[in-house]
Formats: C-alpha cells, structure tokens, sequence
C-alpha cells in the first residue's frame, strides 16, 4: 500500500490491475471497470486504455468507450490488429460508420478488412432500418449549411458525418450543387470521403462554375504539391521574416482547402501565386510592394480572402 496526497492508504498501481483483471475474468464489469479506472488514473497506456475501452464495451457504455479510445486513436491505428478491428467496430456502434470505414486500410490483413467492412455495412444497414426518419432529417439539415453561423454549421457537418454511406453521398450531392454553401464546407465534406474511393460522379458548383466530381479521383487532402511548392518560394521569399512565413503558411493553407478539389486548376504557377500572396500580406501591413502585374492571380486572393472573412465575422 501508498498513500495518497492526503496520507490515506491507496492501492499500488499493480495490486489495481490484478484485482481488475480477476474481476474482469469473472465478468463483474462493474468492479473491473472500477479497479481498470483507478490504475489508469494512476499510470496511462495503451494496453490499459484498451481494457478500459472493452469493460465499457460489456457494459454497453459506447460513448464512453470511444472517448477513452480516442485519447489513443494513433496507437490503435499503429497496431493495426485486433485491438484496431475493435476500434472500428467501436466507430460502427457510434454510428460513425465512414470514421470506422476510412481506418479499414490499417488493418493489418485481408481477413481483417473483410471481417470489419462487412461488420461495418451490417451496422450501416440495420441503423437505415431503424432510424430511417432521423437520416432523412439529417440529410435536410445540410440546407442549413447556407445561412447558418459557423459553430452551427460545424454541428451539422458533424451529424453529416454519421450518416451511412449512401445517405451521406446522397446528402454530399446536396451540398455540393448549391451555390450558396460555403466551399470550405463542401472541400470538408468531399475530403472526408476521398479515401474510400466512391464510385460515383455528381455535379459541383464551385466558384460560380459547373465543375464534376469523380469521389474515387478525390484527393485525400488539400494538400498538392502545388501547395509544396508554393510553402516552399514563401519560406525563400520571407528572408528569415518568422511572422511573415507564419501568416503567409496559414493564408496559403486556407486559400487551398477553399479551392480544393480544384486547386491546382488555379495555382498553375505556386511561384507566382506565393509572390502575389507575400506582397498582398505586406500591403495589408503597411509595407511598399511592387504589383507584379499577376492581375488573376490577385482577383482569385481576393474572392478567397473575403470567403475567409465571412467565416470569422
């Protein structure tokens, strides 16, 4: 026995753990959720963190489970074992079906992915049976996405996100034809979805024009190497200026989640695009700059600087 900072007696951190374990053994989920909980109090892992997350799984406390999970989500992926299979199971309980279906390529073998990808769809398919009302409304509430303020629209976008998968496309295709969502908006719906590679094409409009998207051509961020490139002459252009590179990382970072997925449709040339950016940042500031004469250039960071306004005002 220790004390604890009181001077009361407490239970070493090994005596917790086999105490839990027996309790666990003997399906007395209760107690060995108690004992698991006072040895993580004491000292985290990930072993330990995924006992906590199987107690809790028997004692049908999903949203807890996943919480605790996701204090090591890197790890679970890293291991790409059972212990991930029953992170992705976690997700499909949690209704977020296209979290769990995006990790599948993590899994270590094909017998994992097939086992977890048809536990998935069955998942997917029993929560269309019974909650069929609840995904409709969901799909409405993309609408909202047009006038509502940026927390709210975040909170929609988060239940988007927990449709199954055909609901979700079939609520992507919304989105992404109304003129008057945010791009930011339809560059975060589109992005979550690249890396399942969906074989199907819808209309888009985007910055005024009627564009295509093939989801299984997404890219799985907005991060081309256009946006390298452009990273790149800033870190040159700056001369050691910290705040400079800082502000004009960030704008840049900005400026391609809002042209994605056509960014490198319009930064042809991250030289010149990371120059026009560099001298309007120091215009902003006070500083002389020379115009380049890259009058596109300057029109299209000006449509993507006031779109970055109306997310903050």
């Amino acid at each position: 026995m220790t004390a604890d900072k009181n001077g009361a007696p407490s239970e070493d951190f090994q005596n917790l753990l086999t105490k839990a374990d027996r309790y666990f053994e003997a399906e007395n989920w209760a107690a060995a959720l108690n004992y698991y909980q006072k040895a993580y109090d004491l000292k985290r892992s990930f072993g330990l963190n995924f006992a906590l997350v199987k107690t809790l799984l028997a004692l049908s406390e999903v949203n807890t489970a996943v919480k605790v999970a996701q204090e090591y989500e890197d790890l679970y992926i890293e291991d790409g074992s059972e212990k991930l299979q029953v992170y992705c199971n976690l997700l499909g309980d949690d209704h977020q079906f296209i979290a769990a279906l995006r990790l599948l390529p993590n899994l270590t073998t094909k017998m994992l992915q097939q086992m977890t990808q048809t536990a998935i769809e069955a998942m997917m398919a029993d929560y269309q049976q019974i909650a069929s009302a609840k995904i409709e409304r969901t799909i409405k509430a993309s609408f909202e996405l047009v006038n509502g303020t940026n927390e709210k629209n975040l909170a929609v976008i988060a239940e988007l996100k927990r449709l199954p998968l055909s609901d979700y496309v079939v609520a992507l295709r919304l989105v992404t034809t109304n003129t008057y969502i945010h791009p930011l908006y339809k560059a975060e719906l589109l992005s979550f979805i690249a890396p399942l590679k969906v074989a199907e094409t819808m209309p888009m409009q985007w910055f005024g024009e009627d564009k295509t998207v093939r989801l299984d051509k997404l890219p799985e961020s907005h991060q081309t190497p256009a946006l390298t490139a452009a990273v790149k002459e800033i870190q040159t252009q700056a001369h050691l200026d910290l705040f400079l590179e800082k502000t004009a990382v960030e704008t840049l970072n900005l400026q391609f989640l809002l042209l994605y997925p056509f960014s490198d449709t319009v930064v042809t040339d991250p030289q010149a695009w990371a120059q026009v950016l560099l001298q309007q940042i120091q215009a902003l500031s006070g500083v002389k700059t020379q115009n380049q004469g890259y009058t596109t250039l300057i029109q299209w960071q000006k449509r993507l600087s006031d779109l970055i306004d109306q997310l903050i005002y």
